[in-house]
């Protein structure tokens, strides 16, 4: 970690409590995260208490006993709403997290903690691969852009379908918090 481009974020997150590593003692900041790592860390970020309750995820079953309280925390805020399909939904937390799905958390997550949304619009670079952002994604990324919390590559793309790493994911949430000014 120590010759990382993440290893201040992840540093400062470890001595929050917040991203935890391997039993190792290993970060591995190019990993990619998973739905349920992201929510967890996300959760455990903002200081949102564990919640006990039902996610009614169609897919609850398969959530882990350590994810469960923070994805149904993460629920409860309305930082995630899952997949609908034929009229379910499910949260297909082993799925890998994408940079377009943890701007999209993470701009909940300002609009969640009273940050206006029209505050963060403005300076949004410009993307050479915007038109391949969802549309569903599009906004959560200008905000999350805006604000700081998010940047695109040296190339000027965004690249929101690909896996976010370990390392982008500690980058994103210690940005978000320096944006929430905690």
């Amino acid at each position: 970690m120590n010759n990382h481009w993440a290893a201040s974020y992840v540093h400062r997150l470890e001595g929050m409590n917040v991203a935890v590593g391997y039993p190792d003692g290993s970060f591995r900041p190019e990993q990619t995260v998973t739905r349920l790592e992201f929510a967890k860390l996300l959760t455990s970020a903002l200081g949102l208490e564990a919640a006990s309750g039902n996610t009614n995820f169609s897919d609850n079953g398969d959530i882990p006993s350590w994810a469960r309280p923070h994805v149904a925390a993460a629920v409860e805020a309305g930082l995630i709403l899952g997949y609908e399909e034929a009229g379910t939904t499910s949260f297909m937390g082993m799925r890998t997290v994408t940079r377009a799905e943890a701007a999209v958390m993470t701009a909940r997550a300002l609009q969640f903690s009273g940050v206006d949304a029209d505050i963060v619009t403005g300076n949004v670079p410009e993307l050479k691969d915007a038109s391949d952002i969802p549309n569903w994604a599009k906004p959560s990324i200008d905000q999350a852009l805006s604000a700081g919390i998010l940047s695109g590559y040296a190339d000027g793309a965004f690249r929101g379908d690909q896996a976010t790493t370990r390392g982008e994911a500690a980058a994103m949430v210690y940005k978000l918090l320096t944006a929430l000014g905690i």
